[in-house]
Formats: structure tokens, C-alpha cells, sequence
């Protein structure tokens, strides 16, 4: 399909009612609770924050820089921080910033397979035209962009990538989005300021602009890595990069699953006997928030490493 890129005239930033939600700020969150499982070996500490419930689904979950994480369980938005609430509705794909803004989609009705979905930003409704609008993402200065049924859209900009099949957008801290247009062999790596990167899906994208994504094609029975910056990775799925160039992300060894960070040049187990099926989400202190299966029990984790991150990239033209 064809991509167009519609560049209109700048609209103030959407601002959301200061009492939708009680969202959490930058100042320290209240405690959670949470339970640590694996304290011992290795380079991260990995704490359980939520079971799956009986019948109940988790949705990949969301960490900002302040360690606040945020998913749903069944369509419920769930928080670390109790601060974090959102009343009634079907919710799915929520995402929050350093701000503490929360967005999400959500159903139009009630019903088991909804007519549509909408974005909402701290409980307010972003988005009115009853079809689908989801994937949303939250920037720290507080521009949200979602994909929709023409492409991806801005809360802000007002500026649309109009392209058939956009999915798994990623969104950098100076605004550069990234994100798979098209399906199956034909789905290709799309910038908003770069055009097409290359082929495959599950973007993610830092703020110096360096995207990694993983193949379409399979190896041994594993997707590879590609990164616009350093060339090709090696195996692995369902990457995310954070600010010091840490990339995070699932890895096939011995038939499972695993978590695995490349940090500082080295690959390192995360989360040794934990199985983690799918997309995990990195922040800038090198903390990863995953659903996992643990020896005893299947839900969200978050792993958090025991040497400081490395400072984050200077900004350098974009490859």
C-alpha cells in the first residue's frame, strides 16, 4: 500500500481533565507490593507484581523511567501504583509517561467482540468515531499517537501516516515514530521521518533514533534481529531499546522462551527459568517489565538490574 505523509498546521496539545484519574506524578510512588523470586544469582533482581487470574488474560505491560508499571488483567487497567485507577469500560494496550499520564483504548460497548474502540487519555476521550483506534503511546511532553484503521495518527501534530495495516507502533523521546505497515511478507519497518527501514515487525525505537526490529524471516526455528544503527543482532523477538542503547528481548534456548538483555556488548540472561512468551518493555534504568512463567507461578514481573544503567545516548543525526 501506498504511504502518504499529511503535515497540517501545529494544534495545541491535547490536555486531559485533572480528575479522570488519579494518576501517578514524578514524585516517588507509594510502595507496591510486590514480591521478589529471584534475589540471588545473577545481574537482576526479578519481582512478581501480579498473578494471572483464573480465566483472565494479562496484556503486555508498560514501565516509565520512575519503575511505574501499568497492564490490564481481562479489560481492567492495572497498576503497581494504587494511585492509578481508571471506572468502568472494556480497557486494553494501556501505556503511561514519566508524568504520569495514563492512555488506553477502549470498547465502544460492552459487548464480547466490541463494534470499535477509542483512545482515552487519563480517562478522557480522545478519539469519537466509534471504530478502531488503539496501540496508544504517550510521549513525555504529552503527545499521544495511536494507530487507526488509515494509519497512524497525533493528538498533536495533527499529522497522519496514512498506510493500510499499521501495527506495533513504537514511539521515540523526541517523537519519532516507528511502526509495521502491512502484513505478513509484505510488512515493512516504517519512520515518520525516514520512510521505509526495511522489512519485519515489532519495532522499538530510542531517542537517538536507532530502531531495531525483528525478521520476517525464521532461522533454526528463531527470528533474527536487525538494528538500524549496528546491523544485524542475531536471534531473537520482540525487542525494546532504552535511551543507553540496552536492547531487551525474548530469545529461543534449550525449546523455551527466555529473557535476555544486550548490555554494554554482552547478551545476559534476565530472568534464568522463567519462560516469557512475547513482548517485554525496557526503561531507561535498564528495568524490564515482562509476563512471564516462574516456577511457581505465571503473571507481570519486573527485573530490575543490580549495576546502574549506562548514561543515555547523545542525540546524532539519524541512519
Amino acid at each position: 500500500a501506498a504511504l502518504a505523509l499529511i503535515a497540517c498546521a501545529p494544534q495545541r496539545a491535547f490536555v486531559p481533565p485533572p480528575t479522570a484519574v488519579r494518576a501517578a506524578t514524578p514524585t516517588p510512588a507509594p510502595a507496591p507490593i510486590e514480591e521478589v523470586v529471584r534475589p540471588a544469582a545473577g545481574p537482576y533482581t526479578v519481582v512478581a507484581l501480579a498473578d494471572a487470574p483464573s480465566g483472565g488474560g494479562l496484556s503486555p505491560p508498560r514501565i516509565n523511567n520512575h519503575g511505574v508499571v501499568v497492564w490490564t488483567v481481562g479489560f481492567t487497567l492495572q497498576s503497581n501504583d494504587p494511585r492509578i485507577t481508571a471506572r468502568g469500560g472494556l480497557i486494553a494496550g494501556p501505556d503511561l509517561n514519566d508524568r504520569g499520564l495514563v492512555v488506553w483504548q477502549q470498547a465502544v460497548d460492552a459487548a464480547a467482540t466490541p463494534d470499535g474502540w477509542e483512545v482515552y487519555a487519563d480517562g478522557a476521550r480522545l478519539t469519537h468515531n466509534d471504530r478502531f483506534d488503539g496501540e496508544p503511546h504517550v510521549t513525555d511532553d504529552g503527545e499521544v499517537v495511536w494507530v487507526s484503521t488509515t494509519g497512524v495518527r497525533s493528538s498533536r501534530r495533527r499529522l497522519e501516516l496514512q498506510v493500510d495495516g499499521a501495527a506495533s507502533l513504537a514511539v521515540s523521546g523526541r517523537g519519532e515514530l516507528v511502526f509495521r505497515a502491512g502484513a505478513g511478507a509484505t510488512s515493512r519497518i516504517v519512520s515518520s521521518e525516514r520512510g521505509v527501514l526495511g522489512r519485519g515487525d515489532h519495532p522499538a525505537v530510542n531517542r537517538c533514533g536507532e530502531v531495531v526490529w525483528m525478521t520476517l524471516e525464521v532461522e533454526d526455528g528463531e527470528h533474527q534481529l536487525v538494528s538500524s544503527v549496528r546491523g544485524p543482532l542475531g536471534a531473537g523477538a520482540h525487542p525494546s531499546i532504552n535511551d543507553a542503547g540496552t536492547i531487551a528481548f525474548t530469545r529461543l534456548e534449550g525449546g523455551r522462551r527466555q529473557l535476555v538483555a544486550l548490555r554494554a556488548g554482552a547478551l545476559v540472561a534476565v530472568a534464568p527459568g522463567f519462560e516469557v512468551p512475547y513482548a517485554v518493555d525496557l526503561n531507561d534504568r535498564g528495568e524490564i517489565a515482562f509476563i512471564g512463567q516462574s516456577p511457581r507461578q505465571f503473571g507481570v514481573f519486573v527485573a530490575r538490574p543490580k549495576a546502574a544503567e549506562g548514561e543515555g545516548c547523545s542525540e546524532r543525526p539519524l541512519r
